[in-house]
């Protein structure tokens, strides 16, 4: 990918000389006892500016919404790339367009698809969204539109038109013919939904669709190379077939798995998380009743060829014909039957940890029948999964209609959504407070006619949250704004929580290793290893121990994390949970500790994905040590197996100190 040329991707706060700073009064919603910056009932907005690329046709007796702009199952529709931001809409007219603007506060230029008129194949159907994508490797912008359960339809730039923007026309001339094939092999596409495109980590591009229909269709990925400008490996990852009996007495044969979101963390992984919609038949083989049921998760290490689930084990492997299906071991990490009236299509979002995040709503509690999709007596919940495998959830005090959700480099979530009077909203937690602190953090009062999607791509970069949404028109038919709302939320939200500190360096550490080395002795060397090897010689585990009497009879501790710092790992690393585990016996000697010779491991206490920077929650048993022998002695090991997930970590050996493992004390 080419390096960004504008100075205000590298400086956030430089990002916004277009950005205007209004004092107001704000108001305090109930439940979160802070002020919210930003538009409300009564003020107008802080430092937050919007700009109108045009105008949206509406329905006039929609099936399911009543824009077709911006829709919860769009998953972008306003991406930047380049300095560039580009966003793909249906105008007043009812063509396709898109339109795109220079950052930070060019005018947005559009350009208008007469050839692609909204088609009304399915009739006044808000799925028919337009979804955009950008190939870093080749400038190309693609398109795609127009879709439920219909044919394919599909078109592109010139390759470097977004590499170069200014070399080409803005215009039709600069984009090819629309398509209905993809993959030749394929031909054309009869059947496509909820078009989706992905970019990879080499900076090509996949498309994620979805064939045949709802509660009985099939997840299909396929193969952008930049290099030959064709697609190719259009294949089936997630299947529709197989049993279900639900807790109320239905049987399903088929379903269709309802992606939050599929995408590439920043560490190349590729994360989805879904519903399943059931599909329940009287005996007489007509519909009876549908329901979404279930969060799901799984993760490809190998761009989308194989999968596996959040038990690790593999659930998908195109060479040999294995998909997803409904009852894959390890997929349904939240059992939510019918009787909870779970919605589809709502929020996921991957942290720099690795930890997968989701915000769904459903019922407070289950129901006695099925319910689809129910606001009565339901609030969100988020859910997040950490290395451990352990999935938490924590209800939140707000309700709304389907939610996005972004991270930054803190670890900080933003909940994106409109609340049941249509206004936008910001709610946000820390991971200092472990996402129990959820507070409304921003509001525009307004008539939000589409679901409130971020630029994800200029979020990452710059911090600045770039929301686009169509108004909800005075009268049903009536054409209505189409805006991009713009704010820092740096600038605007609460700063983080300061607290006094302490570290503590480890008094002993050492690793060990397994087969023909298991008498060799590694506690001078500078690096910890950890590795578990199919190779029985290559098997590595680490030992550290602290002296935490300091911390008996102090201050109190809020928490005592296990910090450490990794100057490599293997390639698969990133995937791969480290486990720290409490070693009861503090007398192994870091002189004589071998793989023959090593104190035993107890019970886990937290894991890590690999990362230049790891932390454990060690707090509980820092604690207990520090009011017993004052020794804590910790062992690190690998969960999974394979030589290229290796991780070495800086030992108390290291001559740069600031590298060296360390228990960090947090006082309240």
């Amino acid at each position: 990918m080419p390096a960004p040329s504008k100075s205000w991707k590298r400086t956030p706060l430089a990002a916004l000389p277009f950005l205007f700073l209004v004092a107001a009064p704000y108001s305090c919603p109930p439940h979160s006892g802070t002020a919210v910056p930003g538009r409300s009932p009564r003020g107008p907005g802080v430092l937050s500016r919007e700009s109108r690329p045009g105008r949206g046709f509406t329905f006039s007796n929609p099936a399911y919404g009543v824009t077709p702009n911006g829709q919860t199952h769009t998953q972008d529709t306003l991406v930047t790339w380049n300095g560039w931001q580009y966003l793909a809409y249906w105008n007043a007219d009812e063509y396709l367009t898109l339109a795109r603007r220079e950052l930070p506060s060019g005018p947005w230029e559009t350009v208008v698809f007469t050839d692609a008129p909204f088609s009304y194949v399915t009739g006044e159907d808000s799925h028919n969204a337009v979804s955009v994508g950008v190939c870093p490797n080749d400038g190309t912008i693609h398109l795609a539109f127009d879709h439920h359960n219909t044919r394919l339809n599909y078109r592109r730039s010139v390759p470097g038109l977004a590499t170069n923007p200014r070399t080409f026309a803005w215009s039709p001339a600069s984009f090819g013919p629309v398509e209905h094939q993809l993959d030749p092999a394929r031909g054309t596409l009869p059947q496509v939904t909820y078009p989706r495109f992905l970019v990879t980590p080499e900076g090509d591009l996949q498309f994620v669709y979805r064939e045949f229909s709802a509660g009985n269709g099939n997840n299909r990925i396929v193969d952008y190379g930049a290099a030959t400008g064709t697609w190719s490996n259009d294949h089936v990852f997630m299947d529709r077939t197989g049993p279900y009996d639900d807790p109320l007495g239905g049987h399903s044969d088929a379903r269709y798995g309802y992606f939050n979101r599929i995408a590439y963390d920043s560490w190349g992984t590729l994360h989805a998380t879904w519903t399943w919609r059931e599909t329940v038949r009287d005996s007489d083989g007509n519909v009876d009743y549908r329901y979404n049921r279930d969060i799901a998760y799984a993760f490809s290490e190998d761009r989308g060829r194989t999968w596996y689930s959040a038990t690790f084990d593999l659930v998908a492997d195109q060479a040999t014909g294995l998909v997803i299906r409904g009852d894959s071991p390890g997929v349904n990490v939240v059992r939510l039957g019918a009787e909870w009236g779970l919605m589809n299509d709502q929020a996921h979002v991957v942290d720099q940890r690795g930890r997968v995040h989701v915000v769904m709503y459903y019922k407070d509690q289950p129901d006695t029948v099925v319910s689809y999709g129910s606001w009565s007596d339901s609030h969100y919940v988020h859910w997040w999964g950490d290395a451990d495998g352990v999935w938490r959830g924590f209800r939140l005090p707000v309700m709304g209609d389907r939610p996005k959700m972004v991270v930054d480099r803190r670890g900080r979530l933003f909940l994106t959504h409109t609340t049941a009077f249509r206004d936008f909203a910001v709610e946000m937690a820390t991971p200092e407070r472990d996402y129990l602190d959820w507070r409304r953090v921003f509001t525009r009062a307004g008539e939000f006619g589409s679901t409130a999607h971020v630029d994800r791509p200029l979020f990452r970069l710059t911090g600045v949250m770039s929301v686009p949404f169509q108004d909800q028109p005075a009268t049903f038919g009536d054409d209505s704004a189409i805006r991009v709302l713009d704010f820092l939320p740096a600038a605007l939200f609460p700063a983080p929580e300061s607290f006094a500190t302490t570290t503590l360096e480890p008094v002993a550490d050492t690793y060990v290793r397994s087969g023909a080395y298991a008498d060799d002795v590694h506690g001078a060397d500078d690096r910890l290893l950890v590795k578990d090897d199919p190779n029985l010689d290559y098997d590595r585990r680490a030992f550290l121990r602290f002296d935490v009497s300091g911390l008996a009879g102090g201050p109190v501790v809020r928490k005592v994390y296990l910090e450490a710092s990794s100057p490599v790992m293997g390639p698969l690393g990133q995937t791969t949970p480290f486990h720290v585990h409490f070693v009861a016996d503090d007398q192994w000697d870091e002189a004589t500790t071998t793989w023959n010779a090593q104190p035993a491991l107890g019970p886990s206490l937290a894991a890590h994905f690999g990362r230049p920077s790891l932390r454990w929650d060690v707090t509980a048993e820092a604690l207990a040590e520090a009011a017993g022998d004052g020794l804590l002695s910790i062992g690190l090991v690998s969960a999974r197996e394979g030589s290229e997930r290796i991780l070495h970590l800086w030992s108390r050996e290291a001559t740069v100190a600031v590298r060296r493992p360390r228990l960090l004390v947090v006082y309240d």
